[in-house]
């Protein structure tokens, strides 16, 4: 895998299987920004993995945007979110702060783009898509807390990630009319009050490009929905 560090005649590094590099203010190779404050020391770290890589947003300001370089897709870390399995092959993760923007290139492993199975990248949901676990660093609260049952905005996830876990051939994020009926609730309930709560429930506010299979790609690269979860769904 390749990491060039800065725009134009950067710097190009290689990355191992396993290796990592720390990028922010105050970040050896991976140094950016060196003379801008609202850059973190180490705003982000990059791994490179067998089969794909993984991106952490360690800053203490702001996160990282992921941008493809085939589709118009991005991925968006808020701070303290990672490591988060890329699903682009190549692309530019960039540290975007006032009217500045900071930028390293990756050339890493192949991989789907968003329209393809985030069960073949990451594997069934049951085991961690990359060495050492990965985290939300806020609670989500899933079950109602008096019955033990899982909440409406949860199922409402489960749902969607669902195609992708059960290794649909060609699976899409499912529609709000195929929710509502694996629910067994109306369509409007869904799109006006459920999909505003997971949304609101992961972080993301609505203008996030690709908002639904962001969410899924979220969703199941941190284990918030696994194989296990699809129990949550009414038979």
């Amino acid at each position: 895998m390749t990491v060039t560090v800065g725009v134009g005649e950067g710097r190009p590094l290689r990355l191992a299987h396993g290796g990592h590099l720390v990028i922010g203010r105050d970040a050896g190779p991976g140094q950016l920004g060196a003379e801008d404050r609202t850059v973190s020391r180490r705003h982000g770290i990059i791994t490179a993995g067998e089969a794909h890589w993984t991106v952490e947003a360690t800053g203490t300001r702001s996160g990282l945007v992921v941008y493809d370089h085939e589709t118009p897709s991005r991925l968006l870390l808020c701070r303290g979110v990672g490591p988060v399995v890329v699903p682009f092959a190549s692309a530019s993760v960039v540290i975007e702060v006032k009217l500045r923007r900071y930028a390293v290139t990756v050339e890493g492993p192949g991989a789907p783009g968003w329209a393809g199975s985030w069960a073949s990248t990451i594997g069934d949901g049951t085991q961690p898509p990359a060495p050492g676990e990965t985290h939300i660093p806020w609670e989500i609260r899933w079950k109602d807390s008096t019955t033990g049952k899982p909440l409406r905005w949860y199922q409402t996830l489960v749902a969607m990630c669902e195609p992708f876990l059960r290794h649909v051939p060609d699976a899409v994020v499912p529609t709000n009319s195929q929710i509502a009926h694996r629910l067994v609730t109306s369509e409007k309930v869904i799109g006006s009050r459920l999909m505003d709560e997971v949304r609101d429930q992961l972080g993301f506010d609505r203008y996030t490009p690709n908002l639904r299979q962001t969410m899924v790609s979220i969703a199941i690269s941190q284990r918030l929905v696994t194989v296990a979860d699809l129990a949550v769904l009414p038979d």
